[in-house]
């Protein structure tokens, strides 16, 4: 009975690094659609995902949906917003409704946690929004639990702009394989 669960212990092993490299190599094209797309939104700070009217988009076609939002300057995004959209464009697959994404930040973290770990999405939304986002280290939103942003603030200072700023996450995303390294 030990083989087969030592066997079993190995191909679940092998089975959970290929779920992460294929998670990295999503994160990978994430960051890269969010770099092709993101001069046909508008990049602001605390948006998440604001598309000028929301009643206008399909409703059972995300990936149409999405790519309609990529294409529109009224469409304000934060980082986690643009990354939203770009997974939506590249899994097709968003059950929620666009109308109610407006005030949906646990919908878009929710979503982006199938390719990104909860840390990675905290230390990316302290880096873009300068330690004033969803994820906050006072708790008045979702408390940080230990994690040190310090660094990733430190990184999102670099840049003035909001555009400047998602420009540089996502090209470190790329350098490191998937991963926010500030």
């Amino acid at each position: 009975m030990s083989e087969y669960v030592s066997l079993l212990e190995k191909f679940q092993a092998k089975a959970q690094a290929r779920l992460e490299q294929f998670r990295a190599r999503m994160r990978v094209k994430i960051a890269q659609d969010v770099l092709a797309t993101m001069k046909g939104m508008r990049i602001d700070k605390g948006a998440f995902v604001k598309p000028d009217d929301p009643w206008e988009l399909p409703k059972d076609d995300s990936k149409a949906a999405a790519r309609r939002l990529q294409k529109n300057k009224t469409c304000r995004v934060c980082a986690l917003g643009a990354c939203f959209l770009s997974v939506i464009k590249l899994d097709n697959k968003f059950l929620g409704s666009w109308r109610d994404l407006i005030r949906a930040g646990e919908e878009i973290s929710d979503r982006l946690g199938d390719f990104f770990d909860m840390d990675q999405l905290k230390l990316i939304e302290n880096a873009f929004e300068l330690g004033r986002g969803w994820f906050t280290s006072d708790g008045s939103v979702n408390r940080l639990e230990g994690l040190d942003v310090t660094r990733a603030v430190q990184f999102g200072e670099r840049y003035d702009k909001d555009e400047n700023r998602l420009k540089a996450i996502m090209k470190n995303i790329i350098k490191n394989g998937g991963t926010f390294k500030p």
